[in-house]
């Protein structure tokens, strides 16, 4: 696996909170942070970084999209924003002009460097599908993938080269979804497609007209 790393980053989490139902998935957030806090060898308190999250939202009462930032020495910052869910339209998307590389360690851990994605965007779309060379569908810019195919809700599998979602984590525990391969034609030819994180949920997709023909391979 490819561990070619940026001088700085901070481990990254992005949290929804709402006043009625406090942090959503707290707990597989903390504990995927923990395992890239291992892996890359940072400092990680629980308790300290379940403190500032509290301090964050003490006194609001409109529900935030929070971002949780963890240092190599264990520092802890937190943003909050509104949370703004847009209109609930199907998204507009796209797929990757070029294939990723399944073996750069930050498609698996979610910190602040994220050129990966930055470089995949594409103006007209509101998402864009990454694949690979093999002709894998991995993930979008902003979640995991899930199609319905042949009666099934099917997500890519991490080896494919993708950031294990805490709510794509949750839904294969409640058996709402599975793993298997997802191939650009797959995509294509998908019934319905979604893409899936723990801020929006289940945020219905359309690939965008000229995607259909996809990347040149």
């Amino acid at each position: 696996m490819s561990d070619i790393r940026p001088q700085q980053f901070d481990l990254l989490e992005t949290i929804r909170w709402s006043p009625a139902d406090g942090f959503f998935l707290l707990d597989r957030h903390l504990s995927r942070m923990q395992r890239s806090a291992a892996y890359f060898e940072y400092a990680f308190d629980a308790s300290t970084v379940r403190d500032a999250l509290d301090r964050a939202i003490e006194g609001r009462d409109e529900p935030q999209r929070i971002r949780l930032m963890v240092s190599r020495n264990g520092a802890v910052r937190v943003e909050c924003a509104p949370l703004v869910l847009g209109t609930g339209a199907p998204a507009r998307l796209g797929i990757a002009a070029a294939p990723i590389d399944p073996s750069n360690v930050f498609l698996f851990h979610k910190t602040t460097h994220r050129v990966m994605y930055a470089n995949a965007a594409q103006p007209d779309c509101d998402d864009v599908v990454l694949w690979t060379a093999a002709g894998d569908a991995t993930e979008t810019t902003l979640g995991n993938i899930v199609v319905e195919m042949r009666g099934r809700k099917v997500t890519p599998p991490v080896e494919a080269g993708l950031l294990a979602g805490t709510f794509r984590e949750e839904l294969l525990a409640r058996g709402e979804i599975v793993e298997g391969r997802v191939t650009l034609d797959d995509l294509k030819s998908a019934s319905r497609i979604w893409i899936v994180n723990s801020v929006r949920e289940w945020w219905p997709a359309m690939l965008r007209s000229p995607a259909l023909s996809g990347p040149r391979m």
